[in-house]
C-alpha cells in the first residue's frame, strides 16, 4: 500500500507540496478503495510522516525506498 501511495502522490507532492501536506490523506481514499482498515493505516502513515515523505520524494527517492525509510516496508 505504501509504495502505491507514494507512486500515486509523487506528482502532487512535487507540484503542490503545501496542498499535499494539508490534504495528503485524500490520496488514501483512492489507494485503499474504501477499505476502512487500510484507509486508517494509510492516513496514519501520511499524517505521521508527511514532512519526510515530501523531502524524500522531492529528492527523487524511489517509492519503495521512501517506504523503507519511514519504516513502513523493510529495506531489501
Amino acid at each position: 500500500m505504501c509504495v502505491e501511495l507514494i507512486e500515486k502522490a509523487s506528482d502532487q507532492i512535487i507540484e503542490h507540496e503545501d496542498d499535499f501536506k494539508q490534504n495528503g490523506g485524500k490520496i488514501c481514499d483512492v489507494v485503499t478503495l474504501g477499505n476502512d482498515e487500510l484507509d486508517k493505516k494509510c492516513h496514519k502513515i501520511v499524517t505521521e510522516n508527511v514532512d519526510q515523505i515530501v523531502s524524500l520524494v522531492k529528492g527523487k527517492t524511489a517509492p519503495k525506498d521512501v517506504c523503507a525509510k519511514i519504516s513502513v516496508c523493510s529495506e531489501q
